[in-house]
């Protein structure tokens, strides 16, 4: 049943005390003073945050620096650390005492409303789009065996990507038996855009022949490994807003096959007899859209760690399945030489984000624990630069400690982007991406509650606290300014979506007063959402107009979050 505009609307807006402010002390940048010959109040300096592990020669983390032992330079320039922290792994909780419990009707994208949460967190992504079926199968024992033996202290989160798309087989936990239960549900799968991205030469006995056939495959090859490496990047971009909202250093675990970051570059005396064939043969960079998934991972404060799920390899000769064609009584180069563009993309990916790539080992449940322990104690260095900096490019950091013989690692640098003027079609895509994403945001925070709508029948009404430190206001003449846009989502039991009927935008004009206390106190929102029996869950969106910045949040709707008349007159719950 469809709610008529008038229900729909219905809880608007209130100002009211529902969301303390998430703004640390002293986090804010230097802004210039408000006076009433200048009231628009102006960001002159924009923070750049790095995550800092350092050990000693042994491996072993050093835990005892402090912010005068640390140096960091920007393209070479060296710069004032004005933040500093170090964090360790998070102890178990001690005995009697219990993690603050967020009801059953709430939901938060912020995992830091869990008193439980640790300052660092590891999710383990099963990439089996770009894994062999069989290297699948080996890759998930393994992790089997890992999750049988965390410790108390790791905070692990399970996610998988398949040729269907991302999905969330456990989130953030210490038990390992619910992770055990959840992965045996993680199926390996064959994915024909594996299977397409590869292919033995041709072998017909006629030369021209084979070149035929071989430019084919090439040409469908190269298709099918670009759609790979396209899906998984934006997937990973997925990931790093999903984790944006999780405080402190993110290690991600990519236990994946991986791919080439280049197309048509390959066996130099195959390129030769491909460029003979067909002089415009298919050649593509795909940097681009590692980069731009590294900037969103770094953004987020997500350090990659990939696991070479092939494991140990070895020469290509050695598998008597091949169709090895011989030349001259010669094999051709790709037959005795081991191809690492795949693990090249693997350290690419890890250096630019503060991570360390594992491959050429069968001990992958090894390279997972090392993972996690590499952030056992992790710093946090801060430092402002003035705005005229941002110029969109990249800007590399060099981070050093004054201890002799300590091993650094930080990410390498970061993109230094100008703010953008968004358009209403920019605003619309974004918007579009999370309302299909299987992951939530977390760039503005939300709680979320659900109950029985008391006055609309057919609906569920959902009461929306919206973290206002996330909302970029404008000092314009005395008013505080901002422009949100509020949207809510069904998605039934099949997985389909049910686009919002409308956008409800919110202009707020705060007097200074008003600000001061929404800014201690936070905002909320409510709204009566229709539902149907086939309605399994709502998705809450808010995005930010001025910066761009967007939150999401999923409910799920049972029958006890409907109005009993709702039930009476459809005759079937939920």
């Amino acid at each position: 049943m469809k709610l008529s505009r008038a229900a729909g609307l219905a809880c608007l807006l209130s100002l009211s005390i529902c969301l303390q402010s998430q703004t640390p002390p002293g986090s804010q940048p230097e802004a210039a003073t408000q006076t009433s010959a200048s009231p628009v109040l102006k960001v002159t300096t924009r923070l750049v945050q790095v995550n800092v592990l350092v050990h000693d020669h042994h491996g072993q983390p050093i835990g005892d620096l402090s912010k005068d032992d640390f140096t960091v330079t920007d393209q070479g320039k060296p710069q004032r650390i004005s933040i500093f922290s170090v964090e360790a792994a998070a102890a178990v909780p001690k005995t009697g005492t219990q993690p603050t419990v967020i009801p059953s009707n709430q939901f938060s994208n912020r995992f830091s409303q869990r008193d439980d949460m640790p300052t660092s967190a590891t999710v383990i992504l099963l990439d089996f789009t770009n894994t062999k079926f069989t290297d699948q199968v080996y890759a998930k024992q393994q992790v089997v065996k890992f999750l049988a033996q965390i410790q108390p202290e790791d905070r692990v989160a399970l996610y998988q990507l398949t040729s269907s798309g991302f999905r969330v087989i456990h989130d953030f936990t210490n038990n390992p038996s619910a992770l055990l239960a959840s992965i045996a549900q993680a199926m390996p799968g064959i994915d024909l855009r594996m299977l397409g991205s590869e292919f033995d030469p041709a072998n017909t006995g006629t030369d021209a022949l084979d070149n035929s056939i071989d430019y084919a495959n090439q040409r469908y090859a190269n298709f099918q490994i670009r759609n790979r490496v396209i899906d998984t990047c934006l997937s990973l971009k997925v990931l790093a807003d999903h984790l944006a909202g999780l405080p402190g250093r993110k290690s991600l675990v990519w236990v994946s096959g991986g791919f080439p970051m280049f197309i048509g570059y390959g066996d130099p005396e195959a390129q030769i007899n491909m460029a003979k064939l067909a002089p415009n043969v298919d050649q593509e960079i795909l940097t681009d859209y590692v980069e731009d998934a590294s900037r969103a991972l770094n953004n987020a404060s997500v350090a990659v760690y990939p696991v070479d799920a092939r494991g140990l390899l070895g020469l290509p000769m050695a598998d008597a399945s091949k169709n090895v064609k011989i030349v001259h009584g010669r094999l051709p180069s790709s037959m005795t030489h081991v191809d690492n563009s795949h693990t090249d993309t693997m350290q690419y990916v890890a250096d630019l984000t503060g991570g360390k790539a594992f491959y050429n080992s069968n001990d992958i449940k090894g390279a997972i624990r090392k993972a996690i322990d590499d952030s056992a104690v992790t710093y946090t260095l801060g430092f402002y630069t003035s705005e005229e900096n941002w110029d969109d490019r990249y800007h590399k950091i060099k981070v050093k400690v004054k201890r002799s013989g300590a091993e650094v690692r930080a990410k390498k640098g970061y993109f230094a982007e100008r703010q953008q003027n968004l358009t209403d079609r920019d605003l619309t895509l974004r918007i579009r991406d999370a309302i299909w994403s299987p992951l939530d945001a977390a760039g503005v925070g939300l709680l979320a509650s659900i109950v029985p709508s008391p006055t609309v029948p057919s609906a569920s009404r959902i009461l929306l606290k919206v973290s206002s430190s996330d909302i970029s206001f404008v000092q314009d003449q005395g008013v505080y300014k901002a422009n949100v846009d509020v949207l809510f989502a069904t998605i039934n039991k099949r997985g389909g979506v049910r686009p919002p009927d409308q956008r409800s935008t919110l202009n707020l004009q705060l007097k200074p007063d008003t600000y001061t206390r929404v800014m201690s106190e936070g905002l909320s929102a409510g709204r009566d959402v229709g539902v149907s029996p086939e309605t399994e869950s709502i998705k809450v969106i808010v995005l930010d107009r001025g910066t761009g910045q967007l939150g999401s949040v999923t409910i799920p709707v049972t029958k006890k979050d409907v109005s009993s008349k709702t039930l009476a007159a459809a005759g079937t719950g939920l």
